[in-house]
């Protein structure tokens, strides 16, 4: 392997990192906040509590949210399986 396929590789496997990163370090910073008692995001943590996931299973319009997301995405990935196999059929006989 020459010296630019190296520095490439290493190059691409940097920006890999630093992408993965970018999108994991906030997710990271937010769920220790979501064990906060404090109505607003800081820190240092003011102490612990469970507070918005009691809100969040309480409450009638995320039970139902989360009972339509159930039903739409089996639906959704079945609906685009089966569009998807047949789309891949037609490419393959039209060759």
């Amino acid at each position: 392997m020459s010296l630019a396929e190296r520095a490439w590789y290493f190059a691409l496997r940097g920006l890999a990192a630093l992408t993965l990163l970018y999108l994991v370090l906030p997710v990271l910073a937010i769920v220790p906040l979501s064990f906060s008692p404090s109505t607003f995001l800081v820190y240092p943590i003011p102490g612990w509590s469970l507070r918005w996931y009691e809100n969040l299973i309480s409450s009638e319009e995320w039970r139902m949210a989360a009972k339509n997301s159930f039903i739409v995405a089996p639906s959704a990935t079945v609906l685009a399986t089966i569009l998807g196999t047949l789309a891949a059929i037609s490419a393959r006989q039209s060759h």
